[in-house]
């Protein structure tokens, strides 16, 4: 997996397609996160530039009321495509609440205009006031001070190996175990075929290790001169074979793997 670190023009694109994160406030050096959907905007009220902002919509309750005493908050926000395929910006900012009072208008009707773009915004404020008794909803936004993001994408063993074919759910398990097992040298390859996966395990053959494969009902061979077993599984061994080759893998490093 390799890690890239994005440019504020990168984390700000981030945030313009997200409408979901995590948001993260303290009181008393007791932390306290918790979901919330928002909108971005680019530019605060008056044009200028970015970072710019984040608006929200809530009931009164704990995250409010701790937002009152300690302004200063952290959301996350991420995008997940794979465990070596995803982005996470971290916004570092300072609350702000948006009363109904004359000389709020304008960033109210602000906060409206982009809150009004996602799909049934107003419906957790409304289902909150309704059934839980609660104040009017209370609009807010988050100055933004810091932007930080990064995002993984795959190296070239991984890159090769999703590039065969979509994995299963077990072939996408079982290509990241052996992966981290390539590295210390254990495991020399990972190979995924269309109906059966192979791995080359560098470990010295003894009569034990074949007994457990043959136990495990495995096909299987060994190859002397590059002092490997070679694994053959097919595609509904792959989750019955797990626990033997994390076995497998454990040898392998006492071995050595070199």
């Amino acid at each position: 997996m390799l890690i890239h670190e994005l440019t504020q023009d990168e984390c700000r694109q981030a945030l313009e397609r997200t409408s979901f994160g995590r948001l993260a406030c303290a009181h008393d050096n007791r932390p306290y996160v918790l979901p919330i959907s928002f909108s971005y905007d680019g530019k605060d009220l008056y044009g200028l530039s970015a970072p710019g902002g984040i608006y929200a919509f809530s009931t009164l309750g704990r995250k409010i009321e701790w937002m009152r005493t300690n302004p200063l908050v952290c959301l996350e926000v991420d995008e997940r495509i794979s465990h070596h395929d995803w982005l996470s910006v971290i916004v570092s900012g300072r609350f702000e609440e948006l009363p109904d009072a004359p000389e709020f208008d304008d960033v109210r009707a602000r906060a409206l205009t982009l809150l009004q773009k996602r799909p049934m915004w107003w419906e957790p404020g409304s289902v909150g006031v309704e059934h839980q008794g609660r104040s009017a909803p209370i609009f807010y936004r988050i100055h933004i001070t810091e932007m930080t993001g990064h995002r993984a994408s795959p190296d070239s063993v991984e890159a090769a190996a999703t590039a065969a074919r979509p994995p299963t759910a077990d072939e996408s398990w079982l290509g990241s175990l052996l992966r981290h097992w390539n590295r210390t040298s254990a495991f020399v390859l990972f190979e995924s075929r269309q109906t059966e996966t192979h791995a080359l395990i560098k470990l010295p053959r003894t009569e034990q290790t074949d007994a457990l494969l043959r136990h495990g009902g495995v096909a299987f061979s060994y190859e002397r001169m590059r002092g490997r077993y070679h694994v053959r599984l097919g595609k509904g061994d792959i989750e019955k074979a797990s626990h033997l080759l994390s076995h497998l893998m454990q040898q392998a490093q006492r071995a050595g793997g070199g």
